[in-house]
């Protein structure tokens, strides 16, 4: 007679695949003792407790240190504080190192909605090394504790969410004692989103700066800010990509936080050149020049109806000559691009807006031009915010799902001005 169990290779698979699912992972580990261990691997797997106090990390070490089978399972690592309403929850630098310390196979550590604080230095940093992903969200943290985090994190990936609350710079002298290797390890950065909380006008040394600064020229993928009205920032972005991006292959630019004030007489290139005309002073540069092994890249732009908020601000205008812009970053493009997406800021969360207004002030004629010119292009893709895909994130973020009703009708849309046969059969969507 044969046995009735299943393999038990299959039970892995099930229980890898109801990792979200704990009270089925649970009742699974009590059934039967071959259930025990793939339902427990994959309960730790991805773990994110609810911080409602200081001592939820103190015992969460206790924990681990008592069973450290579930710390070795243990991939996936979120602190974020439990309590909504409450001001950001403090949590010690040093805590977190020893909690990470009991986990070898941790791939990410993600920090969100708390505040980092770091005690006197130890000779502890000096020697500690996590071969992990760090990930900071909503949380205030001064520039030196993150360096110094950094800096005992061997996973080579750091992104930066658009609320993280990196400060330092009321002390410039605090600059001087971060030490300049601290983020010289990176092969994954984004800072896409900084815009939203660092005005770079405002500092003298402000900390992207230093970041990218500190960066080696051994980048893969990069994440930047592309403000087009903000000067200041987009001429670090293309210094850090004409000096650091060689080896870039990857490449997210954020245009999305590009307005126009509404009484602003824009002086414009000229409307007869291919792409039609932007302001003069919107720097571009040649990305075949400066990232010539450029794989894919990312542009986020502005997608969605005019600022109803904000009567002083012409968002049509400064919509329109974003995706100008864009087409001219694309356009200088080294060949060697295989995969573009576009991936839309809109404000759909707050005004209901299912139009495709911005789609027909685009002239798609042109786009259809520059993208026929990538011979080995795979996918040209429209996706919802949060979900560009750059090698290594994937074990680090989870995205919100790549297709929405507002992104599908614009794909709709747009594949009707495609004239080749092979961009009009391309699989757009995963």
């Amino acid at each position: 007679m044969s046995d009735p169990s299943l393999p038990t290779e299959l039970k892995w698979i099930i229980a890898e695949h109801l990792c979200g699912d704990e009270a089925t992972l649970s009742a699974l580990s009590l059934v039967s003792k071959d259930w025990l261990v793939p339902s427990q691997t994959s309960l730790f797997s991805q773990i994110a407790p609810k911080i409602t106090s200081p001592r939820t990390l103190t015992n969460m070490i206790s924990f681990f240190t008592a069973y450290p089978h579930f710390a070795a399972c243990t991939r996936r690592l979120l602190l974020r504080d439990g309590e909504l309403e409450s001001p950001h929850i403090e949590l010690q630098f040093d805590e977190i190192l020893s909690l990470i310390s009991l986990m070898p196979n941790l791939h990410a550590l993600t920090l969100d909605d708390c505040r980092i604080v770091s005690s006197k230095p130890s000779d502890l940093y000096a020697t500690f090394r996590h071969p992990c992903n760090l990930v900071v969200q909503d949380v205030f943290i001064d520039i030196q504790t993150l360096a110094l985090l950094c800096s005992c994190l061997a996973g080579h990936t750091l992104i930066l969410g658009a609320t993280a609350d990196v400060f330092g710079w009321v002390d410039p002298k605090s600059f001087k004692f971060i030490p300049p290797q601290s983020f010289s390890d990176m092969r994954a950065l984004d800072i896409s989103k900084l815009s939203d909380s660092v005005e770079l006008e405002s500092l003298a040394d402000p900390w992207p700066m230093i970041i990218l600064r500190s960066c080696s020229d051994q980048l893969r993928s990069v994440g930047l800010p592309l403000t087009l009205n903000m000067q200041s920032e987009m001429c670090m972005s293309w210094e850090f990509l004409k000096t650091k991006g060689r080896h870039i292959e990857h490449l997210r630019l954020d245009m999305s936080e590009t307005f126009i004030l509404a009484h602003e007489n824009l002086i414009l290139s000229s409307e007869s050149d291919e792409f039609g005309g932007i302001p003069l002073g919107w720097e571009y540069g040649c990305l075949s020049e400066t990232s010539p092994n450029l794989k894919s890249i990312t542009l986020v732009l502005f997608a969605n109806s005019p600022d109803i908020y904000n009567h002083n601000r012409d968002t049509s205008r400064a919509t329109l000559l974003q995706w100008r812009y864009a087409l001219r970053l694309l356009s200088s493009c080294p060949l060697t691009v295989t995969h573009i997406f576009v991936e839309f800021w809109t404000l759909s969360s707050h005004v209901p807006d299912r139009t495709l207004a911005i789609a027909g002030l685009v002239d798609w004629k042109e786009w259809n031009e520059v993208l026929g010119r990538f011979g080995n292009l795979e996918s040209f893709r429209f996706v919802a915010p949060g979900t560009h895909w750059v090698e290594g994130h994937g074990e680090t973020c989870e995205f919100e799902p790549s297709t929405t009703e507002f992104v599908l009708n614009w794909e709709a849309y747009v594949r009707e001005w495609f004239t080749s046969p092979r961009l009009r059969s391309m699989e757009h969507f995963a």
